[in-house]
């Protein structure tokens, strides 16, 4: 891989975290939708898998509306391979006054299709235990 695709993909990963950033600040999931490839898959924490990007914009309006005010993204990898961009990081949410609601860890890969990349598959899982019951 060509030093310069690889920068490609790592300022494409940074425009996207960016502007899910921004979105979550204003509380915009439209915006966060227009992220994802119509076909888009993402794998939350505790639930089944969510397709397509309008039921995906569908679960972030919820994330919103339950309190996350603002993402902390930090990318730790990034790889790619064709027109496959990957993402290996951390997250934190957090809520009112910066309280952290939630930390974890990220795979997301990005799809370039006529030179424009979204997201095409994500996972994110919390770093914070589970309560025993």
């Amino acid at each position: 891989m060509s030093p310069s695709t690889l920068d490609t993909v790592r300022d494409a990963f940074t425009s996207i975290c960016q502007q899910f950033q921004k979105s979550v600040e204003q509380g915009d999931a439209e915006t966060i939708g227009t992220l994802y490839w119509d076909d888009a898959k993402i794998l939350p924490p505790n639930m089944d898998m969510i397709e397509g990007k309008d039921t995906i914009q569908k679960f972030w309006q919820g994330a919103l509306e339950m309190g996350i005010k603002s993402y902390e993204p930090e990318m730790i990898e990034v790889e790619s391979s064709g027109n496959l961009g990957f993402l290996v990081g951390t997250y934190t949410l957090f809520g009112n006054e910066d309280q952290v609601i939630n930390k974890g860890k990220v795979l997301t890969v990005l799809k370039n299709i006529d030179g424009k990349w979204k997201i095409y598959r994500d996972i994110f899982n919390s770093s914070i235990p589970l309560e025993e019951k």
